[in-house]
């Protein structure tokens, strides 16, 4: 049958079976995405020196320093002269060395932020036992100290997280060099700045909602079970919570493709599917936060961020376009690292672009219109919906756009569906790879 007799229903089918079969043509660009990974991490951290991050670094790293001495932190915890000595004599970026004198004496936790009560045990300890672990393979290297062992970690995290982007961008049909592209420009942002070249919570949450995404689609295509989506998402919630926003993204596309009748799955396979990859994060959460309460041995830290609830609508209104027009990616964090505003208002163009051309423009009833309005009405929806469930709660607070980590691949998805448009195909690979060699040479600079 030649191209011209296909039937309509088989495009889709003829434009994917490339990817199917030549898989060994993806090999070189996955090969230098994670040179490039190792490469962004190891300089980073080079040149990053004794300075803290100021999300919360002091607290992970406080927490790696206590195993495998205790399993893990309590409630109510302080610091320990390791973490102490950090801030004291390099400190927190923004702020400076902070505390008593360096060289001085760090038992006393008043010296420090939040009275120095650790507010790490609001997290199981899975993420800090992976990390711990693979740190003592760097701390073997000669040169490397144990705050950069633990920070190395970060290429461990990474990696895999770009590949898995790399794969579901592919998995849609996207050119090879664009996916390349879009992989590398994912590595060199600002989130991939503070999330992975020093220690951070959120190292999982991108890959995790790689993942969950790339599953759901399988599944749509009858190609795998929701099963595995469960599983993912127990991973997601032995870390924490914020996966759920990758998660809910995923249940999000089921939900739309099964309502107009695109695809083969039943109402029963896409409500169990959903609901049970739904409470396989949530319920190791929950039964963590009981855990935390029943061991705790003071107080959490009183960091002085609860909303009061006559603001709530203000932060409800802030939060709306966080996640898109601040996104995580891109303007979020700009504030602690330096890059020129023509680069910041390429890397939002990108992906702001991508999300709304992709959402409005795709022909109906594809995966593509699909994936743009699911990624749009979660960009702009799930940061309120959460607020207001922690406001229920009494804990509701303002919302940074990091949270809305487990968003970052779809973002990038949807720049890649429409950049493989013929008039923005060049222009976005030359925007992106200029981006990508700017960032690599300013390494010492922004470090």
């Amino acid at each position: 049958m030649s191209s011209s007799e296909r039937l309509p229903g088989a495009r889709s089918l003829t434009l994917r079976i490339p990817d199917s079969v030549s898989k060994h043509g993806d090999v070189i660009w996955r090969v230098l995405l994670v040179l490039l990974a190792i490469a962004w991490v190891g300089a980073n951290v080079y040149f990053h020196g004794g300075i803290l991050s100021a999300y919360d670094e002091w607290v992970y790293v406080d927490y790696l320093d206590k195993l495998p001495e205790q399993p893990y932190v309590k409630q109510g915890e302080t610091i320990g002269p390791f973490t102490g000595g950090l801030m004291s004599c390099f400190g927190i970026e923004r702020t400076g060395p902070i505390g008593a004198p360096c060289g001085g004496d760090y038992s006393n936790p008043l010296d420090y932020p939040q009275a120095g009560v650790s507010g790490a045990a609001a997290y199981p300890p899975v993420f800090f036992w992976v990390t711990w672990a693979v740190s003592r393979v760097f701390a073997i290297v000669p040169g490397v100290d144990e705050l950069g062992a633990f920070r190395l970690t970060g290429m461990v995290w990474l990696i895999p997280t770009v590949l898995i982007i790399y794969q579901l961008v592919r998995y849609l049909s996207v050119s090879r060099f664009t996916a390349f592209c879009l992989s590398a420009l994912f590595i060199v942002t600002p989130f991939s700045w503070w999330t992975y070249t020093f220690v951070s919570t959120d190292a999982p949450v991108a890959g995790l909602g790689a993942l969950s995404l790339l599953l759901a689609l399988r599944a749509l295509r009858d190609e795998g079970s929701l099963w595995p989506l469960v599983v993912v998402s127990f991973a997601g919630g032995l870390v924490k919570l914020t996966p759920v926003f990758g998660l809910g993204l995923a249940v999000l596309v089921l939900l739309v493709r099964r309502w107009r009748g695109e695809t083969e799955l039943s109402w029963r396979r896409v409500l169990v599917g959903s609901g049970a990859s739904v409470l396989a994060l949530v319920v190791p959460q929950a039964a963590w936060m009981v855990f935390a309460k029943v061991t705790a041995v003071g107080a959490p830290p009183d960091q002085g961020i609860l909303l009061p609830r006559s603001s709530l609508p203000v932060a409800i209104q802030e939060t709306i376009t966080l996640f898109l027009d601040d996104t995580v990616p891109v303007r979020s964090q700009m504030e602690f690292y330096a890059i020129t505003e023509t680069l910041t208002f390429f890397l939002h163009a990108i992906i702001v672009v991508g999300v709304i051309g992709t959402a409005l423009l795709a022909a109906r009833g594809t995966e593509e219109r699909a994936l743009g309005m699911s990624t749009l009405i979660a960009a702009l929806v799930f940061g309120p919906v959460l607020m207001l469930s922690l406001a229920v709660i009494g804990s509701a607070f303002p919302l940074p756009a990091r949270y809305g980590a487990g968003l970052v691949p779809a973002f990038f998805l949807c720049a890649g569906l429409f950049a493989q448009r013929a008039t923005t195909r060049w222009p976005f690979a030359f925007v992106s790879l200029a981006v990508v060699a700017f960032q690599l040479v300013r390494i010492p600079a922004s470090a």
